[in-house]
């Protein structure tokens, strides 16, 4: 429960970015309480790098991906917005 509410804590204070998933707010499914976030049509950057191998990505598509990153995580910055950089991985 700690680590929810610092995580809504982080969400509610951040502003909207382009760079950044926007949060839209919170359900208590069941007595499950879920952080609801806009939806990523496509899957996870995981499973974009990693897990499908259908799709290749141009050098040009992986350099936007990174330069985007990079925007999100400077808009965090600047913002003094803290955040655990563990977040920032494409890993599940």
């Amino acid at each position: 429960m700690k680590e929810f509410k610092r995580e809504l804590a982080v969400m509610l204070r951040i502003r909207p970015h382009p760079n950044l998933v926007s949060f839209i707010g919170v359900c208590n499914e069941e007595g499950h309480l879920i952080l609801v976030t806009e939806y990523c049509q496509g899957g996870t950057l995981f499973n974009l790098l990693h897990k499908n191998r259908q799709m290749k990505l141009s050098m040009k598509q992986r350099k936007k991906i990174m330069i985007d990153v990079a925007r999100g995580m400077i808009f965090l910055h600047e913002n003094n917005t803290k955040v655990i950089h563990r977040d920032l991985k494409s890993l599940k």
